[in-house]
């Protein structure tokens, strides 16, 4: 599992669902190993993905995972843009509530094949030790497993998966996704008043002082690309290439001198944002 590429998470979860057999007979043989330290590892870690609820979790996750995995891989290209990000999160969204909906039919097909892969290495599937009086947790009187494991397991998960993206993909980035009219090649796909509304959520930042003069800049920006034959540019990346930057260079030449020649590229950045805003 990787901290900062999402979709090595969704496949390090897949690969494990599917070596699974493999990997517990990797442990089983690992356990008669001379090192002791070696063997003991390999016994607890065996144990415990042989356990109802680990396969039952495992099940669960891969194959949920497999339908944010494409999201995923989509929202980090270099090529993503709002609005096709925005479509496929609704279709997502509709896939898992669709599954939240009909969760009796669609954690039946997880558990029979949480069970398929617990016959394979010896186990059953079973609801786990209970107290008589739980005090953390609300007490469920089945004695059905997959029953037991649909209502503590399955249905929370899913329903947290469904707030989680929803977070992310709130009102506001359906408010600001007309931004990407800003994009040349998206220059036809919005009306000038819905970028101008969705530049406004950011008034703060722009140092203009009117919205007459943001709305004049967003004509100007338009006509010009209206006027270009050459290639337009696809994404915000290609789009910076085509700015300009001569109060950076400006300032660069009276912040950067000789007696300041061995100042860090942090302090460096920050003084030219200073001055250039200051200007």
């Amino acid at each position: 599992m990787c901290t900062t590429r999402w979709v090595e998470r969704h496949d390090s979860i897949i690969t494990f669902r599917e070596l699974f057999p493999y990997i517990v007979n990797a442990l089983d043989i690992i356990e008669e190993d001379f090192d002791r330290d070696v063997s003991t590892k390999a016994v607890s870690f065996s144990s415990s993905i042989k356990r109802s609820d680990f396969l039952v979790n495992l099940e669960i996750v891969a194959n949920l995972f497999s339908y944010t995995k494409d999201l995923s891989i989509r929202l980090q290209s270099p090529k993503q843009d709002l609005s096709s990000a925005f479509s496929h999160f609704k279709e997502v969204i509709q896939i898992f509530e669709a599954k939240r909906n009909n969760c009796d039919e669609e954690f039946s097909i997880y558990f029979k094949n949480a069970s398929e892969v617990a016959s394979k290495i010896g186990e059953e599937i079973k609801i786990p030790r209970l107290c008589g009086r739980q005090t953390n947790r609300n007490n469920i009187k089945t004695s059905n497993p997959e029953d037991w494991f649909r209502i503590t397991i399955y249905i929370p998960f899913i329903d947290h998966f469904i707030t989680e993206l929803n977070s992310r993909f709130n009102d506001r980035f359906k408010d600001i996704i007309p931004l990407e009219g800003l994009i040349p090649a998206n220059n036809n796909k919005y009306k000038t008043e819905e970028i101008l509304k969705a530049a406004l959520m950011y008034d703060e930042d722009i140092p203009a002082n009117s919205h007459l003069e943001i709305q004049a800049e967003l004509e100007l920006w338009k006509t010009k690309w209206a006027n270009t034959e050459n290639p337009k540019p696809q994404t915000a990346v290609e789009t910076l290439v085509h700015s300009t930057a001569e109060r950076s260079f400006s300032s660069l030449r009276r912040l950067k001198n000789y007696m300041r020649s061995s100042m860090t590229e942090d302090r460096l950045n920050g003084l030219a944002v200073l001055h250039i805003q200051y200007t």
